[in-house]
């Protein structure tokens, strides 16, 4: 029985032994499988700066030309028309490209926020200008209704620019026709123990299907799609 202990104890400690290298050898593949992953990761990154970089100068090329067909008083309606169709379809790429790359610096963790002191007003002012003639294009009445003290809050302009202009866009592709998309600014005053701090609230309102309860949940989850509408592209 003592011999029989002791064999049993001598296989099990080879059934360790095997099992602790073959975990070692299932580590060193992990390892290597990570170590791959980051080095594809970072090939993405450089590869998304580069088609950023790349793309905005032919795309800059066409806003600035078709700006200047724009600013030409001998354009017939139709001609007109399809240049504004040339310059709101550029300006949505553009759009694209600065999200990719603020996506690009949120992922790397090389985003730094820049605040400065901003007239908020004249800023999602100038957001709803810059999106009036995709709005037009969908026949939708975009309207701002902003109050009239002028606030100046700090944030970094040029991401939240991207954020209005997200929410914005956003708001007149899943509206119908011949409605309106209403962005409007307000200045609660909330009371606290030392002073009384201003803020600001900023509403989008359309007239869209809306966004369920349940999805609602997950809004912010990255590559999160909601309901397919019919007519609009995802």
């Amino acid at each position: 029985m003592r011999v029989e202990n002791q064999l049993n104890l001598l296989n099990m400690q080879r059934q360790l032994e095997q099992q602790n290298a073959q975990l070692q050898q299932e580590i060193q593949e992990r390892k290597r499988a990570e170590a791959t992953l980051k080095e594809m990761l970072e090939l993405r990154e450089d590869l998304s700066r580069m088609i950023v970089h790349d793309l905005r100068n032919p795309l800059t090329t066409i806003l600035l030309y078709s700006d200047f067909l724009l600013r030409q008083g001998e354009l017939q309606d139709r001609a007109r028309q399809s240049a504004e169709v040339i310059q709101s379809t550029a300006q949505q790429l553009e759009a694209m490209i600065n999200d990719l790359l603020i996506m690009a610096k949120m992922e790397s963790g090389k985003l730094i926020l820049s605040c400065t002191e901003v007239d908020l007003n004249y800023l999602v002012m100038e957001v709803v200008e810059h999106l009036r003639a995709i709005a037009d294009q969908k026949q939708i009445q975009l309207v701002a209704q902003l109050p009239d003290q002028e606030q100046r809050v700090s944030i970094d302009a040029n991401l939240f620019r991207r954020v209005l202009d997200n929410l914005i866009s956003n708001a007149i592709k899943f509206s119908p026709a011949n409605r309106s998309v209403i962005v409007k600014v307000a200045y609660p005053t909330i009371a606290t123990t030392n002073s009384r701090c201003k803020q600001a609230k900023i509403s989008v309102i359309d007239q869209g299907l809306g966004i369920t309860e349940d999805l609602q949940q997950q809004i912010f989850e990255k590559f999160t799609i909601g309901d397919l509408v019919k007519g609009v592209p995802h």
